[in-house]
């Protein structure tokens, strides 16, 4: 074998062992986060929530006529046909 390939070789091998011991470690702090979330919170008794009062929402407004002309497909105001993007149907 060459020297460069050794020496890939050793330093993979370094590699691999410092990840498994970084892989140990962390399995061992999630093992310890888990017992301390699996033990209940001790919260305190004299504590009370209130829910927050339910404030009515307003009745919509009715729209107006020229409100609900915008909103609307009209004709066009010379009251001649006309077509849609000169290739679509006529509108009357």
């Amino acid at each position: 074998m060459d020297i460069h390939q050794s020496k890939v070789i050793e330093l993979l091998r370094e590699l691999h062992l410092i990840a498994f011991k970084e892989i140990e470690r962390l399995n061992l702090r999630v093992a310890e986060l888990e017992i301390h979330v699996c033990q209940p919170a001790q919260a305190p008794a004299n504590i009370t929530v209130e829910p927050p009062a339910a404030k009515p929402f307003p009745a919509p407004k009715q729209p107006d006529t020229g409100q609900v002309s915008l909103l609307l497909p009209h004709k066009s105001p010379s009251g001649s046909c006309e077509r849609v993007y000169r290739t679509g149907a006529w509108i009357w």
